[in-house]
C-alpha cells in the first residue's frame, strides 16, 4: 500500500490561497481542497503569509504614494517659482526630463507646462521622452545633465578617451563613475565615444553571422540608455554589473542594437543640445475678489487666476494683454512657493537641485538589490516558453506539470489525471477531470484575465516571488560552495537564496531556494526547495522544479496531447 503524502493535498490546494483569502471567492474552491485548507496547518500558514505580503504591500504603497506627493509638491512649487518671469526653452529643459516622469505627474496649469504646449520644439522633446519609457531613476539622472553646465570635474579628456574604446565595447571595467560622467557632458569626448561606437556597428554589420542568445524584441530602449548615456552609472557596483552584462553581451555581437544606441545618443544630446526656439511665454499670479465664484463655493475665499501671454521676445515684461485662465488649484501652491519668489538665476540653481531631491525622496526606502538576483527573475520572465515539473520527496514522477507560453499567451496544468488550459486569447479555462472525461468550459471575467495574465508574465514559481521588493528583511544570497554530494554538470552555476519564515508567534523557520542555473543566460535548469524543521537540524528538501523551455511548437504539441 502506497502511503499518502501530505505534501500532494498542499500543492493541490496552494492554486487556491489567494481565494481562500476572500469569503466571495471562497464558493469557487473545490470542496476537497477547501476542507484540506481549513485543516491544514501547514496551508494556513502559507495563506497566513499571503496575507501578510499583501498588507505589507499596500503599506509600502501608502508609502510610496506619500514620497511621490511630496515630491510632486517640491516640483510644482519649482515650477511656479517662475511666475511672472519669461519663461524659454532653456528654462523649461530644467524640467522636462521631470514632465516625462509618470511618477511626478503635475495635473495643473504652470508657467512650465504652458510653455510646453506653446512651443512645438519643447512639446517634440518631450513626446520623444515619454516614447523612451525611461525608469524614473534614468530619468532624475537625466535631469542631472539637462540641469547642469559642463564644468571641471577632475578628469581629463586624456584619461577619458583612454578607456572610451572599451565604453564603447560595452565594457566598463577600465571606467569610474567619474570617468563615465565625464565622458556624457564632455562635447568632444561623447563626440569620441559616439564614433568609435559608430564604427564598431559597422563591423557588426560586416560580420553579421554571429548570434545573440538574447532576442532583440526583450531588449527595451530603457534597457539601452545607461550604454547610451552613462551619466550617475557607478561601474564599481556590483548590482550594475549583474543587471547590465546580459544586455551588453548582446550589444557586442547585435549590429541592430547597436544601432539602435546610435540612433537613442542623437536623440538624447539633440535634446540637450536644442537652441532656443524663440518662443518665449510669460505668467503672473493675480488675486481677485470674486465673488461669484465665492458664493458658489460657499465660503469667503479668494481665487487665483494665471495670466500667460506668448509675447515677442523684446515685449515679455509687458502683461498688460495676458490672456487670463482661471487655475484655483493654484492659490495653495503659491503660499507653499512664497520663498521662492527669487531672482531668475537663484530659480535655475534650485531647479538643479530639484532633481536631486526627487532622487533622495523617491528612492530612500528602495529596498536592497541584493534580496533578489535580478539575473535570475529576468531571465526567468523573458522565456518565452516554460515547462515545469514538480516533484515532492524522493519521486521519480513528477507530481505537477505546467506549461506555459507568452508567445501564446496560454497555461496548461496538470494534477494527476487533471488538466487545466486558460488562455488569454480565447477567454476561456478549459478542464478535463480524467482523459476520457468530457472538457468543460468555463468563460474568464476581465479580472479571471488579468490574473492569468499577470500569472504567465510573473516568475510562475520559479522564484519565491515576482519582485524583490516582497521578500523579508534577512533575505540573502549566496554562491555556496562545491558539494560533492550533489555533482552539477560543466556549465551550470549553483545559487542559494535563504529567507526567514514566520512560523507563529516567537517562532522563525527559514526557507532556502537552491538554483542550478545556466551559465551565461541565468536561465534556472533546476531549483530545489528546502525548509528547516523543529525536530532536526539543518533543512530538509520538500520539493524540487526540474525547468525546460521547449519551443512553440513544444507547447502546442503539450496541449494536443491532453486533448484540448
Amino acid at each position: 500500500m502506497i502511503a499518502h503524502n501530505p505534501y500532494s493535498d498542499c500543492l493541490n490546494a496552494r492554486p487556491y490561497y489567494y481565494d481562500f483569502l476572500s469569503e466571495q471567492s471562497r464558493g469557487d474552491i473545490p470542496p476537497g481542497a477547501l476542507d484540506h485548507m481549513t485543516r491544514c496547518t501547514e496551508c494556513q500558514g502559507e495563506i497566513g503569509r499571503l496575507k501578510d505580503l499583501f498588507e505589507r504591500l499596500d503599506e509600502k504603497q501608502a508609502c510610496r504614494r506619500s514620497e511621490r506627493d511630496s515630491a510632486t509638491i517640491k516640483l510644482l512649487g519649482l515650477h511656479l517659482g517662475y511666475a511672472g518671469e519669461p519663461v524659454t526653452c532653456g528654462t523649461v529643459k530644467l524640467y522636462v526630463a521631470s514632465l516625462a516622469d509618470p511618477a511626478l505627474r503635475i495635473r495643473v496649469e504652470t508657467p512650465i507646462t504652458r510653455h510646453v504646449d506653446e512651443c512645438p520644439a519643447c512639446r517634440e522633446d518631450l513626446g520623444k521622452l515619454r516614447d523612451m519609457e525611461l525608469s524614473h531613476e534614468q530619468l532624475c539622472r537625466l535631469g542631472q545633465v539637462l540641469a547642469v553646465e559642463a564644468e571641471a570635474d577632475g578628469v581629463s579628456c586624456s584619461q577619458a578617451r583612454a578607456v572610451a574604446g572599451s565604453v564603447a565595447s560595452m565594457d566598463f571595467s577600465a571606467a569610474n563613475a567619474e570617468v563615465l560622467k565625464h565622458l556624457s557632458t564632455c562635447r568632444e569626448c561623447r563626440t569620441q565615444l559616439y564614433l568609435r561606437r559608430e564604427k564598431i556597428c559597422r563591423e557588426l554589420l560586416q560580420n553579421n553571422d554571429v548570434q545573440s542568445r538574447l532576442g532583440c524584441e526583450s531588449v527595451s530602449t530603457s534597457d539601452l540608455y545607461d550604454f547610451c548615456l552613462p551619466y550617475g552609472v557607478d561601474p564599481a557596483n556590483e548590482d550594475f554589473v549583474v543587471l547590465h552584462e546580459p544586455i551588453a553581451s548582446h550589444l557586442r555581437s547585435c549590429p541592430t542594437c547597436m544601432a539602435r544606441v546610435q540612433s537613442l545618443h542623437k536623440t538624447i544630446y539633440d535634446i540637450i543640445s536644442r537652441p532656443d526656439s524663440g518662443v518665449v511665454t510669460c505668467f503672473t499670479l493675480q488675486e481677485e475678489d470674486d465673488r461669484a465664484t465665492t458664493a458658489e463655493a460657499g465660503g469667503e475665499r479668494a481665487s487665483r487666476r494665471i495670466a500667460m501671454q506668448t509675447p515677442d521676445a523684446e515685449g515679455v515684461a509687458d502683461t498688460t494683454s495676458a490672456k487670463v485662465i482661471p487655475v484655483t488649484a493654484a492659490l495653495e501652491m503659491k503660499r507653499r512657493v512664497s520663498t521662492l519668489n527669487l531672482k531668475r538665476y537663484a530659480k535655475l540653481a534650485i531647479a538643479a537641485a530639484a532633481v536631486i531631491i526627487i532622487v533622495s525622496v523617491f528612492f530612500s526606502h528602495t529596498p536592497p538589490a541584493q534580496a533578489l538576483d535580478p539575473e535570475i527573475l529576468r531571465a526567468v520572465k523573458t522565456a518565452s516558453n516554460v515547462h515545469i515539473a514538480t516533484f515532492f520527496g524522493g519521486a521519480t514522477e513528477p507530481r505537477q506539470e505546467q506549461w506555459v507560453s507568452r508567445s501564446l499567451g496560454v497555461s496548461l496544468l496538470k494534477t494527476g489525471e487533471t488538466f487545466a488550459l486558460a488562455s488569454i486569447s480565447d477567454g476561456v479555462r478549459k478542464i478535463k477531470e480524467s482523459p476520457d472525461a468530457e472538457t468543460r468550459v468555463i468563460k474568464l471575467t476581465a479580472d479571471d484575465i488579468e490574473v492569468l495574465r499577470k500569472s504567465i508574465n510573473g516568475s510562475l514559481g520559479i522564484t519565491p516571488f515576482d519582485d524583490a521588493s516582497n521578500f523579508p528583511p534577512g533575505s540573502e544570497w549566496t554562491q555556496p560552495p562545491p558539494d560533492a554530494s550533489q555533482p552539477v554538470a560543466e556549465g551550470i552555476e549553483v545559487r542559494e537564496l535563504t529567507y526567514p519564515i514566520d512560523a507563529g508567534p516567537n517562532r522563525v523557520k527559514f526557507s532556502m531556494w537552491r538554483f542550478f542555473v545556466e551559465a551565461g543566460t541565468s536561465l534556472p535548469q533546476k531549483v530545489q526547495i528546502y525548509r528547516t524543521v523543529d525536530s532536526e537540524d539543518g533543512y530538509k528538501m520538500r520539493s524540487q522544479l526540474e525547468i525546460e523551455y521547449p519551443s512553440e511548437s513544444g507547447i502546442e504539441a503539450a496541449i494536443e496531447k491532453a486533448g484540448f
